[in-house]
């Protein structure tokens, strides 16, 4: 079964259902993108009027790329191919004929994000569980399908370096207001807001059906629009980066390199750009060492916790004496700060605790010396005494003897 299925849908438009019966989760694969070029080859045969892409997984997106074959591929020329064959399947969505919207539900990161930023508009359901955002640079790389190169000519450059550097994952209202999805809506109408929005997209002209940043200020327009604008936004951003990093993590400026030279030109120039940078770091030391810290924490998260061990005595018992250090604890006067007698549970083998509450006694209210004390045994000398829990007629085990204090 592929990955990528074509459903008819009301209106002549099409959804294009990515559901990998593989995974529980959907996974930018090798795989996957073969069957999303097949598709698509088969929606230019169509000719819909429309084109809405969903996820088949309820409360889930993509979840990204393979994680473990970044971690595990070391050929860059390997690594060059995965990113045409990606760039190609993408390119194609953004050149179809016809308006494309993203309907996101759930967890849409890295090449979803990427794959959701080449149709002409986005709508996302606004629950808690849908968070959109680009983290490569946390396993030491940054965004190579291509959302280096259209993200700032979505939302704007600062927003676009804050969002890949920060590597952070913004809610529907949020992306909504930095203009990375057209809508925000209840998750039961995401489908008919999606839609609506291609009916939308239908009246305009081919030129102006793709979302776009606009400038809202003239400071906005300057840095977005002039070559001096971006470079003094490139370079801010640069040291504000090295005084976090002190350059130990390469992903950061090789990302900042890759926008200052290719935001503003030809999309191809930028993703091949975007390529080229891309592949060195993949098969370099830090994004295999990142990629393996990801994959050892998401492990221990799966690992069951081990409960606390109660400590065992070290001395042989015989069954349902109890061990000295327990009856001590247990027949003692002073009590415990629960109220009842002491006798703890800290040792494995101790009983019970007696159920009636022993009251405190101060130093100055426990027997002076030479007087008798309830309790006491018979024939006790005058160097040693004798006692026993104020209650130990309900208590199993004889009181032991003590010395005096």
């Amino acid at each position: 079964m592929k990955a990528f299925q074509v459903l008819p849908a009301w209106a002549g438009a099409v959804e294009l259902v990515f559901d990998d019966p593989a995974r529980k989760v959907n996974v930018l694969d090798e795989a996957a993108l073969t069957d999303l070029n097949m598709a698509l080859v088969e929606i230019e045969g169509i000719k819909p009027s429309g084109v809405v892409l969903r996820s088949g997984k309820s409360g889930s997106f993509i979840a990204g790329a393979d994680i473990a074959t970044i971690g595990s591929i070391t050929d860059r020329a390997r690594v060059q191919e995965l990113i045409q064959l990606a760039h190609g399947a993408f390119n194609r969505l953004a050149g179809l004929p016809c308006p494309t919207v993203a309907a996101i539900d759930g967890v849409c990161l890295g090449g979803g994000t990427e794959l959701a930023l080449a149709c002409d508009s986005r709508v996302a359901a606004e629950e808690p569980r849908t968070q959109i955002g680009l983290p490569e640079v946390l396993l030491g790389i940054f965004p190579g399908f291509g959302g280096t190169t259209r993200l700032p000519r979505l939302v704007g450059l600062a927003a676009a370096l804050d969002l890949i550097l920060t590597g952070r994952s913004v809610d529907a209202r949020r992306a909504e207001k930095l203009g990375l999805i057209g809508r925000a809506v209840p998750a039961a109408w995401l489908l008919e807001h999606a839609h609506r929005r291609l009916a939308e997209l239908a009246k305009r002209p081919p030129r102006r059906r793709r979302d776009a940043w606009r400038a809202r200020s003239p400071h906005t327009w300057l840095i977005n629009r002039t070559r001096y604008g971006r470079r003094v936004a490139v370079r801010q951003a640069r040291n504000l980066t090295l005084a976090r990093t002190a350059g130990h993590y390469p992903a950061p400026l090789a990302v900042l390199k890759v926008i200052e030279q290719g935001y503003g030109k030809p999309i191809d120039i930028a993703l091949k750009l975007e390529a080229e940078a891309v592949s060195d770091l993949v098969v370099g030391p830090v994004c295999k060492d990142l990629v393996r810290i990801f994959l050892l924490s998401e492990r221990a998260k799966q690992e069951p916790v081990a409960g606390p061990r109660r400590a065992s005595c070290p001395r042989s018992i015989s069954p349902g004496s109890g061990c000295a250090t327990s009856r001590w604890r247990r027949w003692s006067r002073t009590s415990t700060s629960s109220g009842a007698c002491s006798a703890s549970s800290r040792c494995a083998c101790a009983p019970t605790r007696c159920s009636r509450p022993t009251p405190r006694r101060s130093r100055s209210a426990r027997w002076p010396r030479g007087s008798s004390i309830p309790g006491a045994s018979a024939g006790s000398t005058s160097s040693t005494r004798s006692t026993a829990c104020r209650w130990s007629r309900w208590c199993a085990a004889p009181a032991p003897t003590i010395r005096r204090w």
